[in-house]
């Protein structure tokens, strides 16, 4: 967007942004004020007519008052009630007929004794369409019973008065008064304009509301639900701002209950009439903010141009020595505003410097040009002088590597020469103790047979002699026997696992069984101390692995604790914990301890080559690094050491199953 474009719309934003917050303050205001205004207006005129009511009411009790105050008339009745004398009813006919003509608004009066139907009944009102019954008037002498609407529209209310004659009601008056003055007090709308409207209504006998007067805009049935007649009709008085009348228009309400009567009476206005001004006034608004944004764009279009012409020259200028006119200058106008002038002296500046320091870098070119010219004609000499250095490096970091391969070699030849003693040592003692009481046994069994022949020989034996060398036969066999087994048994274990180690085939293993063999070669190391190793696995849990990997493993962990997890020359004994758990894709081997444990500091280093905490006890390194490359390279899985000092280490192996008849992977002295 160009700066004549922004120039124009900013002035235009800026007009129109001030238009419209004075206008919506100025608008929400007068709304305001309008509304506080026709509320109080509203309210006054529902006050002054709830007013006229009750003094409506209370003239037409005043008129029944009158013609009950009578005393010739409460007389005559009580005398007719008592004697049923023709005089006395003529009497009360004379009274009553007097009343109706004096006493004003009165159309029909009726006499009723307590209990029966009316004795006299003076005047006539018409034929009623409509008759409106009150069911919760308020409980007063002189009540209003219901009121009448003739065919031609009139209104009249009927009161009902108590005739008294010595505390006693001898009947009862019912007195017919027209109504137009209610109508007439409803019908004033001074100060309520084209649309304002006095409704007054009641409850009926039935408990629904009915309107009293007719509305002022339908002269037909119309819905009593109207919000604020139900509020008034509630004994409340109340102001409602959008409430929907009969006409499904938005009004402004306000009620007044009527206490005397149980009526309800609202004053209301359309809501369109009384926001009319303020509507007035917010076009009023928008068409002096029209024309404000009109010249706001007039204004700032002579704005713009002034500030963009002379950029624009100087924008032109620059791209011409851009494209080769290094000596242009821009022409400084002295109609220009002064800012814009003094840019165009710094542009004039600037353009001097660029070709100052546009001459000064082609120096330096030139210079460097040479440089480099120089050096490319040393690189290659430099470039095989480095190369036989690095060439000479190479060789003695190869021969290095030779030596240091040789000698991992040799410790890894070295330990598996000390396993393979530490083998032989434990067949050796294992074997050494059936085959002690094989040879005992032999030997006893010898002697025996010598002495049964000496006997045989010189006829001296006998049947006795003969069952205790048969017994004697029987014990030893059995012992020769049992031990045998055992040494055989034994044989096979090592055997078994001794061929495993030799013999890196993958096959299916009972995992449970075969931990049983190969922690049997192990028991000659334990014997010599307090501890011991317990081996819990589930016996139907079976995986496909290499069982020589798995066995070295597994010795060299247990010889790692009996080494490193337990105080040396200590009677307290320590445990060896060698347990298996099934997985989704093999199965997860925990050799745990109850030892000292391994600090923390050590625990990201005990796989690494030669890395040993007992240097000084003839430890080379190799155990943990050896079995990490057994559980990586060869059984494809992973380990972990999960350790606590005090407490003891786990050793956790995770084991997949391989492919049977698979050939493993060569074991090399590299920990991960």
């Amino acid at each position: 967007m160009t700066i004549f474009q922004r120039v124009i719309l900013v002035s235009a934003g800026l007009i129109f942004a001030t238009i419209a917050i004075f206008g919506a303050m100025s608008f929400q205001s007068g709304r305001s004020l309008l509304e506080r205004s026709i509320q109080d207006r509203l309210e006054a005129v529902a006050t002054n007519q709830r007013d006229k009511i009750q003094s409506l009411t209370e003239a037409w009790r005043d008129r029944s008052a009158l013609i009950t105050s009578r005393t010739q008339l409460r007389i005559s009745l009580k005398k007719y009630l008592d004697t049923n004398d023709d005089a006395a009813l003529a009497r009360v006919n004379r009274i009553l007929g007097d009343a109706l003509t004096s006493v004003r608004s009165v159309r029909a009066i009726a006499i009723t004794p307590p209990d029966g139907p009316n004795i006299i009944s003076l005047g006539n009102i018409g034929t009623t369409e409509t008759k409106v019954i009150f069911g919760r008037q308020p409980d007063r002498k002189i009540r209003l019973l219901d009121m009448l609407s003739t065919a031609a529209g009139q209104l009249f209310i009927r009161l009902q008065a108590p005739l008294m004659l010595n505390d006693k009601t001898i009947g009862q008056l019912i007195v017919t008064l027209s109504a137009d003055e209610l109508t007439q007090a409803t019908n004033d709308y001074i100060g309520l304009g084209k649309t304002g409207e006095v409704l007054l209504a009641a409850l009926g006998a039935d408990g629904q509301t009915t309107y009293l007067t007719p509305h002022r805009f339908d002269n037909g049935s119309a819905s009593a639900n109207y919000p604020p007649i139900e509020q008034a009709l509630q004994k409340k008085d109340s102001l409602a701002r959008n409430a929907t009348d009969y006409r499904g228009q938005e009004t402004m309400a306000y009620s007044r209950y009527i206490p005397d009567t149980g009526w309800g009476v609202v004053v209301k206005m359309d809501t369109a009439e009384i926001l009319n001004p303020v509507n007035q006034f917010g076009r009023g608004i928008l068409a002096v903010g029209a024309f404000l944004v009109f010249m706001a764009l007039g204004t700032g279009f002579l704005l713009a141009r002034g500030i963009s012409k002379p950029l624009e020259r100087l924008a032109n200028d620059a791209n011409r020595i851009q494209t080769g006119e290094h000596l242009l200058r821009s022409k400084i106008d002295k109609s220009d505003a002064r800012e814009i002038r003094s840019l165009a002296e710094s542009f004039n500046g600037l353009a001097d410097s660029l070709l100052q320091s546009n001459a000064e870098l082609e120096q330096r070119v030139t210079k460097r040009t040479r440089e480099l010219r120089d050096l490319n004609e040393t690189l290659e000499q430099r470039v095989e002088l480095r190369t036989r250095e690095l060439n000479i490096t190479n060789e003695t970091l190869s021969a290095a590597m030779d030596e240091l391969r040789q000698a991992q070699n040799e410790l890894v030849h070295s330990e598996k020469m000390a396993a393979l003693g530490g083998l032989v040592a434990g067949v050796a003692h294992e074997l050494n103790t059936p085959i002690g009481i094989g040879v005992t046994g032999i030997s006893h069994l010898q002697e025996e047979l010598g002495k049964i022949k000496e006997r045989y020989a010189s006829n001296q034996i006998t049947r006795g002699d003969l069952q205790v060398f048969i017994k004697t036969v029987e014990q030893a066999c059995n012992l020769l026997v049992t031990h045998l087994n055992r040494a055989a048994e034994l044989v096979n274990d090592f055997k078994l696992v001794a061929v495993d180690q030799s013999n890196p085939d993958i096959r299916s293993i009972e995992l449970a069984d075969y931990l049983d063999k190969v922690v049997a070669t192990l028991q000659p190391k334990f014997k010599r101390l307090p501890h011991n190793v317990v081996v819990s696995v589930p016996a139907n849990l079976s995986i496909t692995t290499c069982p020589g990997a798995l066995a070295q493993a597994l010795t060299a962990l247990v010889s790692n604790c009996l080494k490193h997890a337990f105080a040396p020359d200590t009677d307290t004994a320590g445990t060896v914990t060698v347990s298996a758990e099934a997985t989704d894709k093999g199965c997860r081997l925990i050799v745990s301890d109850n030892g000292k444990g391994i600090p923390e500091k050590a625990q990201s280093r005990i796989f690494e080559p030669f890395y040993t905490t007992a240097r000084g006890e003839g430890g080379c390194g190799l155990g943990l690094s050896i079995v990490h490359s057994i559980v990586t390279d060869v059984l494809k899985g992973d380990i972990r050491c999960e350790s606590t000092v005090g407490q003891g280490t786990e050793m956790r192996i995770r084991i997949p199953n391989l492919q049977e008849g698979e050939m493993p992977t060569p074991i090399h002295l590299v920990a991960s």
